[in-house]
């Protein structure tokens, strides 16, 4: 299994990409608004996608540091960047009739094709990351079984003896 080191950087990466793009989006709140109006979804989606996705990033972000939660925020750290990802994909397919702004100022400087470069980079840190946890997490209730299995057999053994 990775260090533990290794788990805190990757942890990091995510942390700093959910918090920029986050917060880029907290940040210009009108812009990010107007931006998304535009987006070729169903107008009934777009008060949601506006409110809770900056608001879902940070969350997640903030979950990742707290050992507990940090397999949950993986999880969905995953979602969010792969729906982002077929997203990214539809509009470079041609999928809507128009090609929408990406309603971030990171973004807004790169073509879609850098903006999905840089989500499948996030998505691989987060899946690196959920594999490190499911290993550790493994890995932890192997030894547990090791453990608990050593103790009933010295519990019989000692109950043998008496």
């Amino acid at each position: 299994m990775p260090k533990r080191w290794v788990l805190e950087i990757v942890v990091a990466f995510v942390f700093l990409y959910l918090v920029i793009t986050g917060g880029a989006k907290l940040f210009d709140f009108k812009q990010f608004g107007f931006d998304m109006n535009a987006q070729p979804v169903a107008e009934w989606i777009k008060p949601c996608l506006k409110y809770s996705i900056p608001f879902i990033q940070i969350i997640l972000a903030f979950l990742l540091e707290i050992d507990k939660t940090r397999l949950a925020a993986l999880v969905g750290s995953t979602v969010l960047i792969a729906s982002y990802i077929v997203y990214i994909l539809a509009i470079n397919h041609d999928f809507f009739p128009f090609q929408p702004c990406s309603c971030t100022w990171i973004n807004k400087h790169l073509a879609y094709t850098h903006t999905l470069h840089l989500n499948v980079i996030a998505i691989s840190w987060t899946a690196y990351g959920l594999l490190i946890v499911l290993i550790a997490g493994l890995i932890k209730r192997r030894k547990h079984r090791k453990t608990q299995k050593l103790h009933s057999f010295n519990i019989h053994k000692e109950e043998l003896v008496s």
